[in-house]
């Protein structure tokens, strides 16, 4: 689904519209080799035990069962097969000296 309020980055650019960023973000784009364009809104539903999980997530009030939940899905806590499913996975860091620390 495109961005609110602006093009996607799948979007043919406009000539004089688009800046050199547009550009260089499409071209970015086009050189993934796999790309799952989601199609379909999947919403939780507001009753759910999931649903209410992600909101005390989000406003910060959560409880000791939550804590013991996302404990589990530290890596440390992660099965080898686990953390293998996350090899091939996209990597995003807060600073340049954290990727810098990933990479070596």
């Amino acid at each position: 689904m495109p961005p609110i309020s602006d093009a996607s980055i799948f979007a043919p650019c406009r000539p004089n519209k688009d800046t050199a960023l547009d550009f260089s973000i499409t071209e970015i784009y086009r050189k993934f080799k796999i790309v799952c364009i989601l199609d379909q809104s999947f919403r939780q539903d507001e009753g759910g035990e999931y649903y209410c999980f992600l909101k005390r997530l989000r406003t910060g009030q959560c409880t000791e069962d939550d804590i013991v939940r996302l404990r589990t899905r530290l890596q440390k806590n992660l099965t080898k097969e686990e953390q293998a499913e996350f090899d091939d996975a996209l990597h995003i860091f807060p600073t340049r000296a954290s990727v810098r620390e990933h990479n070596m």
